[in-house]
């Protein structure tokens, strides 16, 4: 079952990846280095909070589980707060908006990808 996940989830980032990059062309609608670089961030920190929350599913006790999650999400949020704001430091608040906006998108898709397996391995414990 997780190495279902790996598998569906870099087809995902892979796909999202090669969208984003036709999209942020030369006359692209975003910036390409940012919205590039901002989904591999994501990915890697989905896949980090997968791996811990998974990690605590694998206990008989199910109140590790909800504390694996709970503080895999909470570390999620944290470490997504931090890139934005390294971001706005980098850009000297000159941040292009549909920049951003394509990045809350792609933090749900990744969130949505991550909260499905979790579900189904939850229930096959």
């Amino acid at each position: 079952m997780k190495n279902k996940f790996y598998l569906i989830f870099f087809a995902v980032v892979i796909i999202i990846l090669a969208a984003l990059y036709f999209l942020s062309g030369v006359d692209g609608f975003f910036t390409r280095n940012i919205v590039l670089g901002g989904t591999l961030i994501l990915a890697l920190i989905t896949l980090l909070s997968y791996r811990i929350s998974a990690n605590s599913a694998d206990d008989q006790n199910p109140n590790k589980f909800v504390r694996g999650v709970m503080g895999a999400t909470f570390l999620k949020f944290m470490l997504c707060i931090v890139a934005v704001g390294i971001l706005l430091l980098a850009t000297k608040k000159q941040l292009h908006k549909p920049d951003l906006y394509v990045m809350m998108l792609v933090y749900i898709i990744f969130s949505v990808v991550e909260t499905l397996y979790l579900a189904k391995f939850s229930r096959m414990k």
